[in-house]
C-alpha cells in the first residue's frame, strides 16, 4: 500500500511551485546549506559529499545564473529583485545543499530570505586557486561561458608574457577576483552561519561540517570524493616570477587574506601559497 505521504511527494515532483508550506510538511529539509566558493575551490565535491544523503545539486540552473549575474554584479538587480529570484528558485529545486560560486553574489539576499541557512565558503590559497583556474581555462578554451569575461574581465594590463601569450587573462585580473569573491562572502555572511574549509582539507573536515549542519558525519562520508579534477596541469605560475605574483597577492589579495586569517578554521593555512603548497 502506498503511504500517503509518498502520494504526496510523488504529486510535488510534477507541481515544482508547489506551496513552501506544503514541501515543508512533505518533504522536510534537515538543514539548508549553499556552498558559495569561488571557481575551483572544490564546489563540486561539497554537492556530492551531501548527495550521498541529502538532496544536493551542483551548479542547478546554470544557465540562469548567466542570465542574471551580470545585472546582479553590476548593481542593476537590488536585493529585493535577488529575493524574489531566489525564493522562485528555492521553490523550484528544493535542495538542502546547493553549491555554486555564483551564489557568493547573492549571499546577502540568501542571509536575509532563509534566515536558517548556512554558508559553506571553501577557500584555496592564491597560488594553487590560480594554477588551477589558468589550468581549467587552458584545458576548456573560451567561449565555453560568458561567466569567465564577467569575473576576470576588466581594466588590468598585462604584466605577464605568459598569460599574455596564453591568450588569458592578466594575472592582476585573477587575484582581483579571488579577493572581491571572498570579500563578498565575508561582508554578506553572520559569522555565526558561516564555516570557512581550505579546499586542500576538505575530504578531512566532514565532522566539522556535519556538526555546523546538525547532521552525522556517517551520512557525509558515504558521499565523500574530490570530483572536477583538474585534466591536465600547465603549472604556468613556474613561468611567472615569483617577486611578480608576491607583488600582487600584498597588492589585491592582503586585505582579504587578513581577514580569513582570523578565521579559526584558517589559523594554520597558508592563503597566500607557496610552490609547495600544490
Amino acid at each position: 500500500m502506498v503511504e500517503p505521504k509518498q502520494i504526496l511527494v510523488d504529486y510535488l515532483a510534477t507541481r515544482p511551485r508547489a506551496s513552501r508550506l506544503v514541501r515543508s510538511v512533505a518533504q522536510p529539509r534537515a538543514f539548508q546549506l549553499y556552498g558559495i566558493g569561488a571557481p575551483k575551490t572544490g564546489t563540486k565535491s561539497v554537492a556530492a559529499i551531501f548527495g550521498a544523503s541529502f538532496r544536493a545539486r551542483h551548479e542547478a540552473r546554470y544557465a540562469e545564473f548567466r542570465r542574471v549575474l551580470p545585472a546582479r554584479m553590476a548593481g542593476a538587480m537590488g536585493n529585493d529583485e535577488a529575493r524574489n529570484w531566489l525564493r522562485q528558485r528555492d521553490a523550484l529545486l528544493w535542495l538542502e545543499c546547493e553549491a555554486a560560486h555564483p551564489l557568493a553574489w547573492f549571499a546577502d539576499a540568501l542571509v536575509a530570505e532563509f534566515p536558517e541557512a548556512r554558508f559553506l565558503l571553501t577557500v584555496r590559497d592564491c597560488r594553487s586557486w590560480l594554477n588551477s583556474v589558468v589550468d581549467q581555462h587552458l584545458n576548456v578554451p573560451r567561449p565555453r561561458t560568458n561567466l569567465r569575461d564577467l569575473y576576470y574581465g576588466g581594466d588590468f594590463e598585462h604584466e605577464s608574457e605568459v598569460l599574455a601569450d596564453l591568450g588569458e587573462y592578466p594575472l592582476a585580473a585573477y587575484l582581483s577576483y579571488w579577493a572581491r569573491h571572498n570579500a563578498k562572502v565575508l561582508d554578506s555572511v553572520p559569522a555565526d552561519r558561516l564555516l570557512v574549509v581550505p579546499t586542500q582539507h576538505l575530504s578531512h573536515s566532514i565532522e566539522p561540517i556535519a556538526e555546523f549542519v546538525g547532521t552525522t558525519a556517517e551520512k557525509l562520508r558515504a558521499g565523500k570524493r574530490h570530483l572536477h579534477k583538474t585534466r591536465r596541469r600547465h603549472a604556468v605560475l613556474d613561468r611567472i616570477p615569483r617577486a611578480l605574483f608576491l607583488t600582487r597577492v600584498e597588492q589585491y589579495c592582503r586585505p582579504v587574506i587578513d581577514r580569513l586569517a582570523r578565521r579559526p578554521e584558517l589559523a594554520e593555512y597558508d592563503l597566500v601559497g607557496t610552490p609547495s603548497a600544490l
